[in-house]
């Protein structure tokens, strides 16, 4: 029996309806994670920029420096650990809220460091801060987007890192710094993340936060901590991702903190604006790349991706100090092999979550951050010492681009977890 003529469909028109109002809160909360994560960054990189500053007025070495960059992911990584399970049982969005708050009010209260000890103090509180919010961000994106959106939405939330990290912040607080001083540029800093927190308390959802998948995952949430980090731990790739990310971790160090000090000082003694000014067109780069080809992971497949983008990372570091004194050459070259950030993204953010059943993505999130943050702790200590040793100013960008080259090759043991090729296998990365 055919259906009369002009009989509306209510079914499909319902669902048309949900999908479209789907697709609607997905891409808010990209937009959402995008701010949330920009102010992450935007504290978390103020130490970068306004280093030179505070370097001078506390007479730091090059160790002491690189001691006070480290610092922030003492805090970072532990807490970043703990807000997993935790966010995993009790609830994603306000462990989350919480953390933004913090993290705004301890980049005012960097601005009151007299010395060197107070300097590390606060930052590692305000890395303790930041690691609840990356972490339970990570798995509030992953778990609340549909697979064929997933790398495009933490690709939108995650270029935050390069467009506000990398643009914004080097020639913001550089001109705040130069201008007003460096204890205003990170008390300025700080506001903008309590104005997010507003937002984000208004629009994220908590439907299907910390919420078992299926009838069978709920029975198997472990009771304690211990239990989740050992589930998630059981996953092939969250244990690949972990030693990728304490490699990144030494390239951030090595890259994110010593070349705005290498350009302004013994490598180019550029002026702290311009110095910002070339930052920003890897910022650009970074932030193109990280929707270009985290949209291209979504078709073509993680693996193939982070290893592209591994190898761009090397030659970020490697070609900064062979490069003769232009401008314009520079940050030209800067701007292209920025393009691979996007692993950083890969690593820690998208393979992870989707490599475990919904129930553990914070903690599986938990574990490359806490690898990513260690590399950090002990890379610009361990690189900026090398520096003193050697007396040579570049070396921290050598050892920078030889952590991610040997990154790229533990990369190679990735099982795809998205595109055409995983879905032509029906592999599962959880094996």
């Amino acid at each position: 029996m055919h259906e009369e003529k002009g009989t509306i469909d209510l079914t499909a028109t319902t669902e048309l309806g949900v999908q479209t109002r789907r697709k609607g809160y997905e891409t808010g909360l990209a937009i959402i994670g995008f701010l949330v994560f920009g102010c992450v960054i935007l504290d978390r990189n103020a130490m970068y920029y306004i280093g030179p500053f505070v370097a001078k007025e506390f007479d730091l070495s090059e160790t002491m420096f690189g001691a006070s960059v480290g610092a922030l992911s003492i805090g970072y990584a532990v807490f970043g650990l703990l807000a997993g399970p935790y966010a995993d049982r009790h609830g994603r969005k306000k462990v989350m809220l919480f953390g933004i708050v913090a993290f705004s009010m301890m980049s005012g209260v960097t601005a009151l460091a007299r010395n060197f000890v107070q300097l590390v103090v606060a930052r590692t509180i305000l890395g303790a801060t930041e690691g609840t919010v990356t972490t339970t961000l990570s798995a509030i994106v992953s778990t609340q987007s549909t697979p064929r959106r997933r790398g495009l939405n933490i690709g939108i939330v995650f270029s935050s890192s390069t467009l506000i990290g990398f643009v914004v912040a080097p020639i913001a607080l550089t001109q705040l710094a130069t201008g007003v001083g460096w204890r205003w540029a990170f008390a300025l800093a700080g506001i903008p993340g309590l104005l997010v927190a507003i937002l984000a308390w208004r629009f994220v959802s908590e439907k299907h936060v910390a919420q078992p998948s299926t009838e069978a995952e709920s029975k198997s949430v472990p009771a304690k901590p211990r239990g989740q980090f050992r589930s998630a731990l059981r996953i092939h790739n969250v244990r690949v991702s972990f030693v990728v990310a304490v490699l990144i971790g030494v390239w951030l160090s090595g890259v994110g903190a010593f070349v705005p000090r290498y350009l302004t000082t013994t490598g180019y003694h550029l002026d702290p604006r311009v110095m910002g000014t070339v930052v920003a067109a890897g910022g650009i780069g970074g932030f193109i790349g990280q929707l270009v080809m985290g949209a291209l992971s979504d078709r073509r497949g993680r693996r193939s991706v982070i290893l592209l983008g591994l190898a761009l990372l090397s030659c970020y570091a490697w070609v900064v100090p062979l490069i003769a004194p232009n401008v314009a050459l520079l940050s030209a070259t800067l701007f292209v092999f920025s393009f691979g950030q996007v692993a950083i993204t890969l690593a820690v953010a998208t393979i992870p979550p989707e490599s475990v059943p919904s129930h553990l993505a914070a903690s599986a999130v938990a574990v490359p951050v806490f690898g990513i943050e260690l590399g950090a702790f002990g890379g610009p200590i361990l690189i900026g010492a090398v520096a003193d040793l050697t007396g040579n100013p570049a070396m921290p960008l050598w050892l920078g681009g030889l952590a991610t080259a040997l990154a790229l090759l533990v990369a190679l043991r990735y099982r795809e977890t998205a595109g055409r090729r995983a879905a032509r296998a029906g592999v599962s990365p959880a094996q």
